[in-house]
């Protein structure tokens, strides 16, 4: 069975009620893998929106309180994928690539490298940035699952 990597919006259909994406994802549950990378950026979104919404007490306590429940969301999804750690192996991988390829997105990148050094094929909608990768790395398997159908 072919393992998969989310990137970070792919996740994000996740969120989305009635997507087709997320419906596939959670099909497939069990050879789907998120990194450390797409964890963090999640995490670092919901957390980011809980402050903005405690900064912004005019909003009042419904904005809080959808924030919150939103993160609860994000975890509850987060657990039902194995968890593929950052390593030694992909960063190496990511820094032996330009540096102009670096800053077009890191995140992106370092997804893209641990793919690669595990032989995971990455879920994304961004195939802009994973195709200027794959220019640069032949070895980079990527799917957009938002415009490609399910196989029967």
């Amino acid at each position: 069975m072919p393992e998969y990597l989310l990137d970070t919006n792919a996740f994000r259909e996740l969120l989305v009620p009635n997507s087709a994406m997320a419906q596939r994802i959670m099909a497939n549950t069990e050879s789907i893998f998120l990194s450390t990378v797409v964890v963090r950026e999640i995490l670092r979104g919901a957390m980011a929106s809980i402050s903005e919404a405690e900064g912004n007490a005019s909003r009042g306590k419904a904005s809080l309180v959808q924030r919150y429940a939103l993160l609860e969301l994000v975890l509850a999804r987060i657990q039902l994928f194995q968890i593929l750690c950052y390593s030694d192996a992909a960063e190496s991988l990511y820094q032996s690539w330009p540096k102009s390829l670096q800053r077009m997105g890191p995140n992106d990148c370092r997804i893209a490298a641990s793919a690669v050094v595990t032989g995971i094929t990455v879920v994304t909608r961004n195939t802009g940035d994973f195709s200027r990768i794959a220019e640069h790395e032949a070895r980079l398997v990527f799917e957009d699952w938002a415009s490609q159908p399910a196989a029967q």
